[in-house]
């Protein structure tokens, strides 16, 4: 059962960005429009990692969409986390990651109860 679900929104981004951002993301990364929510340009994973930990999937989502640090500059980006079990351990270490205080990335956790 997938257990974490990792995004980030980068707000405020023209729609015409989204295709030059889905060619620099490396395989894997889907970019989606949906500023018509007010979410903005998208970008998820489009299948699970193998990383257990919700810090270290955070660390490799990261790591993957830096190559459009220069849009995220642009932008109010945010990184959303959802956890999708109330029992879960979810912790990230925000000292790990420079790049949220650098590019003053909000970052959004949710939890939802599995029933």
């Amino acid at each position: 059962m997938k257990s974490y679900d990792i995004e980030l929104a980068l707000i405020n981004l023209p729609k015409k960005e989204l295709q030059e951002i889905s060619k620099v993301l490396p395989a894997g990364y889907l970019v989606e429009d949906r500023s018509n929510k007010g979410w903005g340009i998208v970008i998820r994973l489009d299948s699970e990692n193998e990383l257990e930990s919700l810090n270290d999937q955070v660390k490799a989502f990261i790591t993957g969409v830096l190559p459009i640090k220069k849009w995220m500059e642009l932008s109010s980006p945010v990184l959303r986390v959802a956890c999708f079990n109330d029992k879960l351990t979810c912790t990230i270490n925000l000292e790990d990651f420079e790049l949220f205080v650098s590019l003053k990335i909000k970052l959004e956790i949710s939890i939802y109860p599995v029933t």
